[in-house]
C-alpha cells in the first residue's frame, strides 16, 4: 500500500497487537511546540521559530459494546500506560507503523434515544513516537 491512495477503512489504532474493536474513525496527530526566536536581526517583518517540544496523540470513535468500554475507564483511573500503534490493517512492504506509549486522556460514551450507543477515546503520547517501515 506504500505510496498509493487508499480508503480510511484500512487504517486502525491498535492497543498492543489488537485493533480497537468496532471503530468507525481513527485519527493521528503530531505537533511541535514552536518558540518565537525573532530578533532585531530577523529579515524584514518575518517571525522566526524554533521547534521545541513535540507531542502526538491518537483518537477513535466507534460503536460501543457494553463491558468492553471499561478497559478505557480502568486505564484512566489506574493511570496505566498502554502500547499503542497506528497502522494499516494488512501491511505490505514499505507501510509505516507509528507506535509508542500513551495514556488514555479521555473516554466519552454517547447514548442518544433510539440510536446506537457510541464511544470516543483519546490517547496522549508519553515519550517518543516511533516510525517503523514494514520490511
Amino acid at each position: 500500500m506504500a505510496n498509493t491512495k487508499f480508503l480510511g477503512t484500512d487504517l486502525l489504532i491498535y492497543v498492543g497487537s489488537t485493533p480497537i474493536a468496532h471503530s468507525r474513525t481513527a485519527s493521528f496527530k503530531v505537533s511541535a511546540n514552536l518558540v518565537d526566536s525573532t530578533t532585531k536581526d530577523s529579515i524584514g517583518a518575518w517571525t522566526e521559530q524554533l521547534s521545541a517540544t513535540k507531542s502526538w496523540e491518537l483518537s477513535t470513535e466507534g460503536l460501543a459494546v457494553w463491558g468492553s468500554i471499561d478497559q478505557w475507564v480502568d486505564a484512566i483511573t489506574a493511570g496505566t500506560p498502554l502500547q499503542v500503534s497506528f497502522k494499516t490493517l494488512n501491511q505490505v512492504t514499505g507501510d509505516i507503523t507509528y507506535s509508542g506509549t500513551a495514556f488514555v486522556e479521555s473516554c466519552d460514551i454517547t447514548a442518544p434515544n433510539a440510536e446506537v450507543v457510541t464511544y470516543s477515546v483519546n490517547f496522549k503520547g508519553s515519550g517518543p513516537l516511533v516510525s517503523t517501515p514494514k520490511a
